[in-house]
């Protein structure tokens, strides 16, 4: 006999989307807000940014390395392009989180020319460990 209790699984990856809204002008908003890395057995593997605005963003997170090991396109001194979806999995932004990361949050920056501006989040969005 079921007891109606789900039990809830870890997915190690999270997607951040992108999305255009018109709220009393265009405006973008990053999905969660506040993405929260977690730690111990919940730290998540990757953090992968999805974009549904009508065109390339570009993600600047300068204390990116507190959270994520160096990608392999650049360091995180300068922003990343995050193509609009549909984009081909080798050309989607995913930072892979540190074994051991920095404990605090960061702010980061998502600019949509779409809209023209930045995305909101938890305004601003943020990163946090846990």
């Amino acid at each position: 006999m079921s007891t109606g209790t789900a039990i809830a699984t870890f997915d190690p990856r999270l997607k951040v989307d992108l999305k255009k809204y018109d709220i009393g002008g265009p405006r973008a908003f990053a999905i969660p807000g506040t993405i929260s890395i977690g730690e111990g057995t919940l730290l998540l593997e990757s953090v992968t940014w999805l974009n549904h605005t009508a065109g390339d963003a570009w993600l600047w997170m300068p204390n990116g390395d507190q959270f994520f090991d160096k990608p392999s396109q650049h360091d995180f001194t300068t922003p990343f392009r995050i193509p609009q979806e549909p984009a081909p999995e080798k050309e989607r932004i995913t930072f892979k989180v540190k074994m051991d990361p920095m404990k605090g949050r960061t702010q980061y920056q998502v600019y949509c020319p779409a809209i023209p501006g930045y995305a909101d989040g938890n305004s601003p969005p943020y990163v946090s460990c846990p």
